[in-house]
């Protein structure tokens, strides 16, 4: 289960109930809870189960990963190496994301029990990568995708890493009763050495990022 936190930002009010309007995604049913955040601002929260989220179409196999987090926006860069280069990439995908999904999503792995993906390392004796220096991007092989949400999951030495993206438009609809629609963006196939290490940058820079407000009714 997800649950995730949305202050209400939208200027005006729908005189009749919204629908999800066509292309904005899969639609998945929610639950709503409304209440009000520490500041006294309006928030609403969404609990869903992932089992409803459709696997993204697009896939891509890295080979390298890297972290990023500049002016707010974290970036996840993942990369395949060039065959007789090593130290050289053929491309690279650029996945951006917010603080506050990069947070949901450490937060939803450090409630995994049973086991937990440290468990399953220790048994398999697997042990994280460091991140790839990149000195240069590729030319002309850049991909740049943007996300909201990630699930991952973990099964001896393989990984996984699922990216959606809900839009404005998609939570204004959810606060007037319609499914919410999410938009698969792309499966990440990665070694597990790759995940460990990917997440263990998370949680090296998850204190300087920007503090989401949580629902306290």
């Amino acid at each position: 289960m997800s649950k995730s936190n949305h202050r209400n930002a939208f200027q005006g009010q729908p005189k009749k109930p919204l629908q999800q309007r066509p292309g904005e995604g899969a639609q998945i049913d929610v639950a709503v809870q409304k209440g009000m955040s520490v500041s006294g601002q309006s928030l609403t929260g969404m609990s869903f189960d992932f089992r409803d989220a459709p696997v993204p179409d697009r896939k891509y196999v890295a080979g390298i990963y890297r972290v990023e987090f500049t002016d707010d926006e974290v970036r996840l860069l993942f990369g395949q190496r060039k065959y007789g280069a090593a130290n050289e990439l053929r491309n690279l995908l650029v996945i951006h994301l917010s603080g506050s999904c990069v947070q949901q999503f450490l937060r939803i792995t450090d409630e995994m029990t049973s086991p937990t993906y440290l468990e399953i390392a220790a048994v398999t004796n697997i042990k994280p990568t460091p991140m790839f220096t990149l000195d240069k991007e590729p030319e002309n092989t850049t991909v740049e995708l943007a996300a909201n949400l990630m699930i991952s999951a973990m099964s001896g030495d393989e990984a996984v890493l699922d990216l959606y993206k809900y839009s404005p438009f998609s939570i204004l609809a959810v606060q007037h009763g319609a499914r919410l629609a999410l938009d698969p963006i792309v499966r990440i196939d990665l070694r597990s050495t790759l995940f460990l290490g990917l997440l263990s940058e998370l949680r090296k820079i998850a204190p300087d990022l920007p503090q989401v407000e949580v629902n306290t009714s």
